[in-house]
């Protein structure tokens, strides 16, 4: 198992119990190792989100748009992160694009609803 692996599990792991700041550590080291990985710039971005860390974590979802740009999760993620930074007509241009990449998943369906629930306008709310 190579070190950078060894981190993004750990990172993973401690994600999972909450520990996001520990986890944040473990895949700092992980992206240092293995810079460009998607799977690490998920993962952190995840652990900076948790942490109330929005604008750090939008920049690794941006980062693993470039590396992947059909990665849905990483558009649901980065339009929460858009939506909570106030810019709201490109959290909803993301939430949509997620949608639309994964029409079946019941997660990105509410959030994008949630979004246009309160006025049925784009950028309201």
């Amino acid at each position: 198992m190579t070190e950078a692996y060894r981190c993004l599990k750990k990172g993973l792991e401690l994600l999972g119990e909450g520990q996001n700041r520990k986890a944040a550590a473990e895949l700092e080291r992980a992206k240092e190792l293995e810079p460009g990985r998607g799977s690490v710039l998920e993962a952190l971005g995840r652990a900076y989100f948790n942490d109330g860390k929005t604008r750090k974590a939008r920049l690794q979802f941006e980062e693993a748009l470039e590396v992947d740009p059909t990665n849905a999760f990483a558009r649901y993620a980065l339009g929460k992160c858009l939506w909570k930074m106030g810019e709201r007509k490109g959290a909803l241009g993301q939430l949509k694009l997620a949608v639309a990449m994964e029409p079946d998943n019941l997660t990105y369906r509410r959030e994008l609803e949630m979004r246009e629930w309160p006025t049925g306008r784009e950028g309201d709310g």
